[in-house]
């Protein structure tokens, strides 16, 4: 949620929102006041989020932190701690999923929700929350419901980007960014599919792995690399405000 985001939304809105965040405010503030101390009060829980957050999910939001707040151009690269660059598409008007393989174990998404969509919802005295449903498939095009697993991670309407380990390797998997109102689930709307690759050399079972001469002598089997086995499960954080 953004500074343009919140000055869409009509003043009932506002004032839902300076609510859900303990806002103190007066009854004839204007909207862009209310905007502006909504938009205060967002950063300041987010941060304190950041803060509780385990330090692996940290490191990594801080790595692909992306500005969404100043927008970007279509093709813009951004440069992440490491010096490695990705491009992320423009900012739009709708509401939209994006998910990003980084490596075998972790996968980056972002979304915007619309202004239309942010209003809707918010408008809405019965609305509970927003999570991402994390879909396993086996097949590129294979729909959601043929999903050979899935879970899901509680986000708030604030969030824009989330990091999500990725249990499993050498599948697909696709993501929805779902509403709940008054217990009705609705998606807003879901990703591309990714595929992930094997983060490990297969080796047969009872096979040798020594037995690969060039393997061998290259040394690569005696060094600790990391291949992505035996992954601790994320940490999911609840935030949905109770």
């Amino acid at each position: 949620m953004n500074a343009e985001q919140l000055n869409q939304l009509s003043i009932e809105n506002l004032r839902r929102l300076a609510d859900r965040y303990d806002v103190d405010y007066a009854e004839d503030s204007e909207s862009y006041e209310l905007a502006e101390m909504v938009l205060e009060a967002v950063d300041e829980a987010r941060a304190e989020r950041e803060r509780n957050n385990n330090h692996a999910i940290s490191v990594q939001e801080k790595k692909y932190e992306i500005g969404r707040d100043n927008g970007f151009a279509p093709t813009e690269e951004i440069t992440d701690s490491d010096g490695e660059s990705f491009s992320i598409e423009q900012l739009y008007a709708e509401t939209r999923l994006v998910l990003l393989l980084r490596d075998p174990a972790w996968a980056y998404a972002y979304w915007e929700i619309s202004p239309a969509d942010l209003e809707r919802l918010t408008a809405q005295p019965g609305f509970e929350g927003l999570f991402l449903r994390v879909y396993e498939l086996q097949t590129g095009i294979a729909s959601s419901r043929e999903a050979v697993g899935s879970f899901e991670i509680p986000v708030q309407i604030d969030d824009a980007s989330w990091y999500i380990n990725l249990p499993n390797q050498g599948t697909y998997y696709r993501i929805s960014l779902i509403a709940v109102v008054n217990g009705v689930v609705e998606t807003l709307t879901q990703s591309d599919t990714v595929v992930v690759p094997l983060g490990a050399r297969a080796i047969e079972e009872g096979a040798d792995p020594t037995s690969d001469t060039v393997l061998s002598q290259s040394g690569l089997l005696t060094m600790q690399v990391d291949t992505y086995e035996g992954r601790v499960p994320q940490r999911i954080l609840s935030l949905i405000d109770e």
